[in-house]
């Protein structure tokens, strides 16, 4: 493994490990979580507010560093970064835009543009697209 995929091992964070959530949200007859449960949706919402979050704060605390910060969503919300090194792949090359409503995988890179507003440099959620952070909604 080169340090690429070191750190983004090293470095990610699953949001469902977050927050105390419904056990319902993980199906342990079929091993695959309800993306429709209430709680998959906050931590969507939440891992897309860490990644733009994660994202910010590598770019102000090292400015003459590259990093990529993702949100992936295949099947556990998480959200990973990594500095990018040269001669090494990138972790995940940035995703292709897809007719949804939800993201699945998102990309912020901290050598953007300066005057860019961070948002992912490509996702399939509209809202996201807008460089508008998600909203949280309040869980009952």
């Amino acid at each position: 493994m080169d340090r690429t995929g070191i750190e983004a091992f090293a470095s990610h964070i699953h949001l469902l490990d977050l927050f105390a959530h419904d056990r319902r949200v993980f199906d342990r007859r079929t091993l695959l979580y309800d993306r429709s449960h209430r709680h998959f949706r906050t931590a969507e919402q939440l891992g897309q507010t860490v990644a733009q979050t994660w994202c910010a704060r590598l770019r102000s605390d090292y400015p003459g560093q590259h990093f990529r910060v993702y949100y992936t969503r295949d099947d556990d919300p998480a959200v990973r970064f990594h500095r990018v090194y040269a001669g090494e792949p990138v972790w995940m090359e940035d995703p292709t835009p897809a007719p949804s409503t939800r993201v699945v995988r998102a990309v912020w890179d901290t050598h953007r543009l300066a005057n860019q507003r961070l948002q992912p440099a490509a996702s399939n959620n509209r809202a996201t697209q807008t460089g508008k952070p998600p909203r949280l909604k309040r869980s009952r």
